[in-house]
């Protein structure tokens, strides 16, 4: 009977080490959780952040082509005319270069518009 209440005894001892075992687990376990869910958070609200920044850069850089178009698409028109107007008199056009250089650089910077801000 003794050498039962030992046995018994040392078995209480073992599931005590073991629930304390358990314990410190589950303990890790929740900090590690809480770790990660702290730093996703933050990671969320700075994701969050950029694409605030990024929707009023895209507004911006919209607006900004808009106007580009606008105002390239009187640029093309008055050059046309004074080209016409040049060669009715005899003249050179002087403007062709600067309106071909223009012409070339734009398409450059619109086909990286669409691009970045094409497929989005």
């Amino acid at each position: 009977m003794e050498r039962l209440n030992k046995i018994f005894a040392e078995w209480a001892k073992q599931d005590k080490k073991t629930e304390l075992a358990s314990e410190k687990i589950e303990l890790a376990i929740i900090d590690d959780l809480r770790k990660q869910y702290a730093t996703s958070e933050a990671r969320m609200l700075e994701l969050r952040d950029y694409l605030g920044q990024f929707k009023q850069i895209k507004q911006k850089a919209k607006s900004a082509e808009k106007e580009f178009r606008k105002t390239f698409n009187k640029f093309t028109s008055t050059n046309d005319k004074g080209k016409k107007m040049a060669q009715d008199l005899g003249l050179d056009w002087q403007y062709d270069s600067k309106y071909q250089e223009l012409y070339k650089r734009s398409g450059d910077i619109l086909t990286e518009y669409k691009k970045i801000f094409g497929s989005i």
